[in-house]
This record gives C-alpha cells, sequence and structure tokens, in this order.
C-alpha cells in the first residue's frame, strides 16, 4: 500500500498511522487521512520493540512490555502517541532497475492515538504521518547512515511544477551551481539542522544588525513550516525597512488591522494589486559570506479580500 507523509526536519520520529487508531475509545484515535491506515497486523515484517531496545529513551512501556512514544508538536497542530517498532520501507526509485528500493528494519511509531488539533480539512488530512528528518537518532536520515540527503523545492507559484526527488547517500548529485553553508553542530542543536544568521536585507541592502541582537540568533531549518520566526530586535528593523518602502517611499500601501499568526500585513490603496515591481525582496546573510534572496513572492502572501472576513 502507498502512505503518504510529511517530510519533516523539526523532528527525527518517523511515524504514520496504524489500524489500531480506528478502535476510536479514550486511548485510540484516528484523524481523517485520504489513505487508508497501516495495517500492522497483515504485515509479516511489522514487528514492535520493547522498552529495553536502545532507540527508546524518553519514552515509557506498556501492559505488554512495548515501547510507547508521545510526540507533540510545537505548532500544536499534529500530534501522535505510538508504538515504537520496526518494518521494512519501500520507496519510488529511479536508481533501482524494479523501480522500487526496499530499506529494512527502519524504525518507526505505529500511531494508535493520534490528533489534528486544528481540525485542518485540507492539507493535513492528506498525509498519514510524519517522516523526520532531523539529525536525531530515530530519523530516517540517521537509520539509513547516508548521513546527506538534497530536495529541490518547487517554487510555490509555478502551476506545473516538474518532479521533484529526495536524495540520500551516494545519490545525492555533486553541488556545483549552488552556495554551501556550514551547520551548527552543539550539544544544545545536535537534534535539529541550525543555521548562524549574520545580518538581513532589503532588495540587496544590508540593514546592518547591530552582532549583539543576532549573537544568538540561530535557525532552526525546518521543512514542516513556511514562516521564518526571529527575535524582536531583527524583526523590528526588518519590518521598520518594509514600512520605508512600502508606506512612506511609495504611498502605495498602509498597515492593515487584520493580522494573520502574529504576521505584519500590509493593504494596497490603489491598483495594480499582486506582486509589483515595488514590492521588495527580502535578503538573509549567513556567517561564512552565504546569502539567500528572497523574491516577494517567497516574502508575502497575497490574501484576497474574502481570505480575511
Amino acid at each position: 500500500m502507498s502512505l503518504t507523509n510529511l517530510i519533516y526536519t523539526g523532528s527525527d520520529l518517523i511515524w504514520i498511522q496504524c489500524e489500531e487508531c480506528k478502535i476510536q475509545d479514550e486511548n485510540h484515535r484516528c484523524y481523517p487521512q485520504k489513505e487508508e491506515s497501516f495495517p500492522d497486523s497483515k504485515s509479516r515484517t511489522y514487528q514492535p520493540l520493547p522498552s529495553s531496545y536502545p532507540l527508546c529513551k524518553y519514552s515509557r512501556s506498556d501492559e505488554k512490555g512495548h515501547c510507547i512514544y508521545t510526540v507533540k508538536y510545537k505548532t500544536g497542530s499534529i500530534n501522535s502517541t505510538s508504538v515504537l517498532s520496526s518494518e521494512t520501507f519501500r520507496f519510488l526509485s529511479t536508481s533501482s532497475t524494479s523501480g522500487t528500493e526496499a530499506v529494512r528494519g527502519i524504525v518507526f511509531g505505529c500511531g494508535y492515538k493520534n490528533y489534528d488539533d486544528d481540525g485542518n480539512a485540507g492539507d493535513a488530512y492528506q498525509i498519514a504521518g510524519i517522516f523526520g528528518m532531523s539529525p536525531g537518532p530515530l530519523s530516517f536520515l540517521s537509520q539509513y547512515k547516508g548521513k546527506k540527503f538534497s530536495y529541490c523545492m518547487v517554487p510555490r507559484h509555478v502551476k506545473n511544477p516538474p518532479p521533484t526527488y529526495l536524495r540520500f547517500a551516494s545519490e545525492v548529485k555533486p553541488l556545483t551551481r549552488f552556495q554551501t553553508v556550514d551547520l551548527l553542530m552543539t550539544k544544545a542543536t545536535k537534534n535539529y539542522f541550525v543555521l548562524q544568521l549574520e545580518d538581513l536585507g532589503v532588495n540587496g541592502e544590508r540593514l546592518r544588525i547591530d552582532r549583539r541582537r543576532l549573537e544568538n540568533q540561530q535557525l532552526v531549518v525546518d521543512f514542516g513550516s513556511t514562516d521564518s520566526l526571529m527575535l524582536n530586535g531583527a524583526h523590528e528593523k526588518l519590518v521598520s525597512k518594509l514600512d520605508c518602502i512600502l508606506i512612506t517611499a511609495t504611498e502605495d500601501s498602509k498597515k492593515d488591522v487584520v493580522t494573520f499568526k502574529d504576521q505584519i500585513c500590509y493593504k494596497r490603496m490603489r491598483k495594480p494589486q499582486g506582486f509589483t515591481a515595488n514590492i521588495p525582496s527580502v535578503n538573509y546573510y549567513f556567517k561564512g559570506g552565504v546569502h539567500l534572496d528572497l523574491p516577494p513572492q517567497n516574502v508575502f502572501e497575497q490574501k484576497l479580500k474574502r481570505d480575511t472576513e
């Protein structure tokens, strides 16, 4: 069977909804999903793991001695309680003559009590679980022992995006046209991919933010979120510069009283609407001289009037 998981670099645990969640009592719960829950009782290679298993840490044991994990994400949208288990995962592959590749003995959570607290009727219901890809010991990246992976992100505004591939280990193609940035690996950040932010810019002009404000500005790379979160000092200076361009210089926009999850909103005062030439880009400057230039489409989200009513 085929199951769709969300790739998530903010956590290491892989988990999917399993058939026991359908019992639907106080200890079992499913959130609706497009695909069927994984029928673990019918699998010949499925094996629940005991609480003595080496990767069973910071967890508890049930009455059968199985390792029980509960994972809750900071967004609060989806969380799961699951039995830590072992199974053979099979993936579509472009490098295999059979078109698929089997990876045996992958440790994952077989979820029997799962929540979608946001009650989303959209994308959340398309996924069967979370595919943990942080540097932590339970992630697929650590278990597969590839130590590196690559993934090309397609711009959101592309109507017919080309196929993209998640590559591991020797399948990762050499980087020739790209910038590279070192990831911070400390005891405090060992379970995350972390970047050191040194400055911000708007339209290619650096803001020269006081280094003391950015001294501890370590950004966690999180595939599960489209928002960038940063300390108030850096955020305030960025917003001040955007105000200067959008409100003062062009007199094209004004601050909107409508807010969405603490985001700053601007209201266009005249046509044309959308991403016109005077909408600024934003630049991230990282340690080592690497910079990331984000066009307006990756900085601002266009919200139609009906979205805020």
